[in-house]
């Protein structure tokens, strides 16, 4: 027989001391807020998202006629 395990959220598992402990120890993995909203978006995502965009247009058309 096996027990069952229930899911627990990451933020329900840890204490929020334990939480920022981690993020602490691992800096270049975390970064500050405001660094990350100053992260550039890479080109290469922008023409992914624009050819999707443009599949998506015409499926729509597509459905419309």
């Amino acid at each position: 027989m096996t027990k069952e395990t229930k899911y627990v959220p990451y933020t329900q598992s840890k204490s929020l001391e334990e939480r920022i402990a981690y993020v602490k120890a691992n800096p270049n993995k975390y970064k500050p807020h405001s660094e990350w909203l100053q992260q550039p978006v890479k080109q290469s995502d922008i023409l992914t998202m624009k050819k999707e965009i443009e599949i998506l247009k015409k499926y729509i058309d597509s459905i419309k006629q």
